[in-house]
């Protein structure tokens, strides 16, 4: 005999109102716990790894190594470094080799001892200079302007430019203030560095005021190398300036 409609009966000796009371619960907080889990995840808000108060602020001391992970602390130091004319290379906000030579020719010549890692007396070192580490410019007209041409990549064809100037404007501002192209753009999110706008830069001391009266107001070919005291893709570094420990 068929058991009536909406009944629930044992089948091949499995109670079948066994196996709903225990899967329904389960299923019940899952449903529950699914909205709530979307809700967290929507308001979660990842920190971006650089920012310009983080960058600026003297007070935080964090111990830096080779396996730091790339943040406003690393941008920091490194700015501070260029200004006390121990080079890190390019600023990239990465603790990679030239950054590891520089803070070891910075801790000798101050007589530190931290080896190749930023430490709380390295940090008391490099806060004595007191300006901002990252400050606003203004990107001009003739900044924009150029000219600027694609470098091809055969040495024979770039022997018949004229000089080799810069790609674009990302590039002549990453020169200027020592800092990278790539980082420039993830600390100036949502700017086009292509036109005239204010922007975050790296300041070195005096370097923002010097350039906007002078190469800010130039035109034609400039330089690709570094003007800075030290060069960007050295592979030693010194600090000018203070004598290393004896």
């Amino acid at each position: 005999m068929a058991a009536p409609y909406g009944s629930i009966r044992a089948v091949d000796g499995v109670d079948t109102m066994s196996i709903i009371r225990a899967t329904a619960l389960p299923l019940l907080i899952l449903a529950l716990a699914t909205p709530t889990q979307a809700r967290v995840a929507k308001h979660k808000v990842i920190a971006p790894a650089f920012t310009t108060a983080a960058a600026n602020d003297a007070t935080k001391k964090p111990v830096l190594s080779p396996a730091s992970k790339a943040g406003s602390a690393i941008l920091r130091a490194q700015i501070l470094l260029d200004r006390a004319h121990c080079s890190p290379g390019e600023i990239d906000g990465r603790y990679g080799g030239n950054m590891r030579l520089a803070v070891a020719a910075f801790n000798l010549s101050r007589r530190i001892k931290g080896g190749a890692n930023v430490t709380v007396a390295t940090w008391d070192a490099l806060n004595g200079d007191l300006a901002p580490a990252l400050v606003t410019y203004t990107i001009t007209a003739e900044d924009v302007a150029g000219p600027f041409v694609k470098i091809p990549e055969e040495e024979a064809d770039k022997a018949k430019l004229p000089a080799l100037g810069f790609e674009s404007v990302a590039e002549e501002l990453g020169e200027r203030f020592h800092i990278s192209p790539a980082l420039l753009q993830t600390i100036n999110r949502g700017v086009a560095l292509d036109k005239v706008a204010s922007i975050v830069v790296g300041e070195a001391v005096g370097r923002v005021a010097s350039f906007a009266s002078t190469f800010g107001r130039s035109r034609g070919w400039r330089s690709r190398r570094c003007s800075s005291s030290a060069p960007r893709s050295s592979s030693s570094a010194t600090c000018r300036g203070s004598s290393p420990a004896n």
